[in-house]
């Protein structure tokens, strides 16, 4: 497109996986438990949604409930691996990277107003 959108996401994504390497100095366990909690928080997001929208219709919320009960189970395997490995480091690369995108957001929203 006119504005290089493609172009930049493949650019960011590779400062943040560049980012990540010099973080966690190339530690295989900390990028799969990095992974894997950043994947099951983007499932907890994606139930979230179908649960509202099931909501709003009035249809069944049974299956964002068994969703939700999954996201618990795999959050739950995630930390209690983080505390059995002494590594919390995923934990605080993943909590500053939510940081960065809820500044982002709050400083759009200010520009678009």
């Amino acid at each position: 497109n006119r504005f290089n959108i493609p172009f930049m996401c493949v650019l960011m994504q590779g400062i943040i996986m560049l980012t990540y390497l010099f973080v966690i100095y190339g530690e295989q366990v900390t990028f799969q438990q990095l992974s894997a909690f950043g994947t099951t928080m983007t499932y907890v997001l994606s139930i979230a949604g179908l649960y509202a929208t099931l909501r709003k219709r009035g249809s069944s919320i049974i299956l964002p409930i068994m969703g939700f009960i999954n996201c618990a189970i795999l959050i739950t395997a995630s930390l209690y691996a983080m505390i059995k490995t002494h590594n919390p480091r995923p934990l605080y690369i993943f909590i500053a990277i939510v940081i960065f995108g809820i500044t982002m957001y709050q400083m759009s929203g200010k520009k678009n107003k």
